[in-house]
């Protein structure tokens, strides 16, 4: 028997709450121009950021939670996407931007969304995954193709930049950055990478966590892919020069991401949306 969080759950509870939030913070950084106190650099980042999660993120937060409660199957593995999406995109606000007004907001969906995800963690046993799934051998290929790409070239870009530093002492740099390494690369080594390649290496196996982990990989990715090529303008805007430098690169892994995702969606059981 399929299992959907009801209202009554604190998993929804902690989700709206979560929501609000998330609107709090996108909305103040997007109309509020002196919150932030960093360099031209980052508030251009901060900038793309918050016009991604306010127009497609939270949109589609709400819809997942909306649509979850009709028994939708892709809804409810879209709404642990973006708890994902939303503890992996706050964490740069809470640990990379400059004190502001909005601190204990960052605090607040940190809080939030670790908590929604270790709930889903303690009830990962409930959640039938076996049969939400169709057996699609091209959804496995395509998405297993996708995910080690995409891990594989972080792990190269962040380690390569980072034996440069040891080898020849260079500063290590992100694609259109001249700052913000340390915080980046820290937080893909440690969060999205394992995700990716463990997700890759399980859905290939046809195991239950490797369509949860590569779902939930897959569509948080697509979203903050845009977040990264929505950056490009705003960066050339605070003059910085290497700007555009990254979209090749992010163009392609969203298109791949993008692709993922619609697998998903057409092989995904039980669409009531």
């Amino acid at each position: 028997m399929e299992t959907f969080i009801k209202k009554t759950e604190p998993l929804f509870a902690f989700s709206s709450v979560l929501a609000i939030f998330m609107f709090i913070q996108s909305a103040g950084g997007m109309f509020f121009p002196n919150l932030y106190h960093d360099s031209n650099e980052i508030i251009a980042s901060w900038r793309g950021n918050d016009l991604v999660t306010l127009f497609a993120a939270i949109p589609m937060f709400i819809f997942a939670l909306i649509y979850s409660q009709r028994e939708s199957v892709f809804a409810k593995y879209v709404w642990f996407s973006m708890l994902f999406y939303a503890f992996y995109n706050n964490c740069y606000y809470l640990f990379g931007a400059s004190i502001n007004y909005f601190f204990f907001v960052y605090i607040a969906i940190f809080i939030l969304s670790l908590i929604s995800l270790l709930i889903i963690t303690a009830n990962y046993h409930a959640l039938t995954i076996e049969s939400n799934f169709t057996k699609s051998k091209t959804l496995r290929v395509f998405v297993v193709f996708t995910l080690l790409i995409f891990g594989s070239i972080m792990t190269v870009m962040w380690v390569s930049e980072w034996l440069k530093f040891v080898i020849y002492g260079s500063k290590p740099v992100i694609p259109g950055m001249n700052e913000g390494y340390s915080l980046v690369a820290a937080m893909d080594l440690t969060t999205q990478i394992p995700v990716m390649f463990i997700g890759a290496v399980l859905l290939w196996r046809r195991k239950a966590l490797g369509y949860l982990l590569s779902f939930v990989s897959t569509i948080s990715n697509t979203v903050y892919l845009l977040v990264l090529i929505v950056f490009c303008p705003f960066a050339e805007k605070a003059g910085i020069v290497k700007a555009w430098d990254g979209l090749p690169l992010f163009s392609t892994l969203f298109v791949l991401c993008l692709g993922s995702s619609i697998l998903f969606f057409k092989n995904t059981k039980k669409l009531i949306i």
